[in-house]
Protein backbone atom coordinates (compact mmCIF):
# COMPACT_ATOMS: atom_id res chain seq x y z
CA UNK A 1 0.00 0.00 0.00
CA UNK A 2 2.85 2.35 0.87
CA UNK A 3 4.61 1.56 -2.42
CA UNK A 4 1.49 2.45 -4.41
CA UNK A 5 1.19 5.77 -2.56
CA UNK A 6 4.86 6.59 -3.24
CA UNK A 7 4.53 5.80 -6.94
CA UNK A 8 1.38 7.89 -7.22
CA UNK A 9 3.09 10.80 -5.45
CA UNK A 10 6.12 10.62 -7.74
CA UNK A 11 3.94 10.55 -10.87
CA UNK A 12 2.03 13.61 -9.70
CA UNK A 13 5.26 15.39 -8.78
CA UNK A 14 6.75 14.63 -12.22
CA UNK A 15 3.84 16.30 -13.96
CA UNK A 16 4.23 19.44 -11.87
CA UNK A 17 7.96 19.63 -12.57
CA UNK A 18 7.67 19.70 -16.34
CA UNK A 19 9.05 22.73 -18.16
CA UNK A 20 5.84 23.99 -19.74
CA UNK A 21 6.12 26.13 -22.88
CA UNK A 22 3.65 27.81 -25.18
CA UNK A 23 3.52 27.46 -28.92
CA UNK A 24 1.15 27.64 -31.88
CA UNK A 25 -0.66 24.75 -33.57
CA UNK A 26 0.50 24.83 -37.21
CA UNK A 27 -0.95 21.63 -38.69
CA UNK A 28 -3.03 18.57 -37.88
CA UNK A 29 -3.71 15.53 -40.08
CA UNK A 30 -5.32 12.12 -39.75
CA UNK A 31 -4.12 9.21 -41.91
CA UNK A 32 -6.13 6.03 -42.09
CA UNK A 33 -4.95 2.93 -43.95
CA UNK A 34 -6.68 2.37 -47.28
CA UNK A 35 -6.65 -1.40 -46.88
CA UNK A 36 -7.03 -3.08 -43.50
CA UNK A 37 -5.64 -6.58 -43.18
CA UNK A 38 -6.54 -8.76 -40.27
CA UNK A 39 -9.46 -10.42 -38.67
CA UNK A 40 -12.81 -9.18 -39.86
CA UNK A 41 -16.19 -9.57 -38.31
CA UNK A 42 -17.26 -13.16 -37.78
CA UNK A 43 -20.94 -13.39 -38.80
CA UNK A 44 -21.41 -16.44 -36.58
CA UNK A 45 -20.33 -14.73 -33.37
CA UNK A 46 -21.79 -11.29 -34.05
CA UNK A 47 -18.69 -9.68 -32.62
CA UNK A 48 -17.94 -6.20 -33.95
CA UNK A 49 -14.95 -5.75 -36.27
CA UNK A 50 -11.71 -4.52 -34.74
CA UNK A 51 -11.33 -0.73 -34.55
CA UNK A 52 -9.71 1.04 -37.47
CA UNK A 53 -6.17 2.16 -36.68
CA UNK A 54 -5.17 5.70 -37.62
CA UNK A 55 -2.12 7.91 -37.28
CA UNK A 56 -2.67 11.49 -36.18
CA UNK A 57 0.10 13.99 -36.83
CA UNK A 58 0.42 17.44 -35.33
CA UNK A 59 2.86 20.32 -35.78
CA UNK A 60 3.70 22.88 -33.09
CA UNK A 61 5.94 25.91 -33.60
CA UNK A 62 7.61 28.29 -31.19
CA UNK A 63 10.16 31.03 -31.86
CA UNK A 64 12.96 28.46 -31.38
CA UNK A 65 11.65 25.09 -32.55
CA UNK A 66 9.25 23.25 -34.87
CA UNK A 67 7.96 19.95 -33.47
CA UNK A 68 6.31 17.31 -35.63
CA UNK A 69 4.35 14.89 -33.47
CA UNK A 70 2.61 11.54 -33.97
CA UNK A 71 -0.12 9.66 -32.15
CA UNK A 72 -1.05 6.08 -33.05
CA UNK A 73 -4.67 5.54 -32.07
CA UNK A 74 -8.02 4.21 -33.23
CA UNK A 75 -10.76 6.05 -35.06
CA UNK A 76 -13.15 5.78 -32.12
CA UNK A 77 -10.67 7.17 -29.55
CA UNK A 78 -10.89 10.70 -28.23
CA UNK A 79 -8.80 13.19 -30.14
CA UNK A 80 -7.14 16.51 -29.44
CA UNK A 81 -9.17 19.57 -30.30
CA UNK A 82 -6.61 21.48 -32.34
CA UNK A 83 -7.27 25.07 -33.39
CA UNK A 84 -4.80 25.76 -36.22
CA UNK A 85 -3.15 29.08 -35.45
CA UNK A 86 -4.26 28.82 -31.83
CA UNK A 87 -2.11 28.50 -28.71
CA UNK A 88 -0.93 25.24 -27.15
CA UNK A 89 0.79 24.54 -23.85
CA UNK A 90 3.29 21.69 -23.98
CA UNK A 91 6.36 20.20 -22.31
CA UNK A 92 9.15 18.52 -24.27
CA UNK A 93 10.99 15.58 -22.71
CA UNK A 94 13.40 13.95 -25.18
CA UNK A 95 11.16 12.08 -27.68
CA UNK A 96 7.90 12.76 -25.82
CA UNK A 97 5.69 15.83 -25.77
CA UNK A 98 3.05 16.35 -23.12
CA UNK A 99 0.12 18.49 -24.25
CA UNK A 100 -1.84 20.24 -21.51
CA UNK A 101 -5.47 19.56 -22.38
CA UNK A 102 -6.91 21.34 -19.36
CA UNK A 103 -5.70 22.10 -15.85
CA UNK A 104 -5.75 18.47 -14.73
CA UNK A 105 -5.20 16.41 -17.89
CA UNK A 106 -2.31 15.81 -20.27
CA UNK A 107 -1.98 14.05 -23.62
CA UNK A 108 1.25 12.26 -24.60
CA UNK A 109 2.55 12.42 -28.18
CA UNK A 110 5.69 11.05 -29.86
CA UNK A 111 8.18 13.47 -31.42
CA UNK A 112 8.99 12.48 -35.01
CA UNK A 113 10.96 15.65 -35.88
CA UNK A 114 12.51 18.29 -33.65
CA UNK A 115 13.75 21.10 -35.90
CA UNK A 116 15.68 23.93 -34.25
CA UNK A 117 15.16 27.26 -35.93
CA UNK A 118 18.24 29.30 -36.81
CA UNK A 119 18.62 32.49 -34.84
CA UNK A 120 18.70 35.58 -37.07
CA UNK A 121 22.17 37.04 -37.25
CA UNK A 122 22.75 40.74 -36.84
CA UNK A 123 24.55 42.34 -39.74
Amino acid sequence: MLAVALVAASVGAGAAERAWQTGIWVDSQVVRPRIVFGIGRDPRSGAPPPPVIEVRTYVIETDDVRLELKENTTADASHLDVDIGGPVTFALDKKTVYIRVDDAKERTLIVTKNIRKAKPTKA
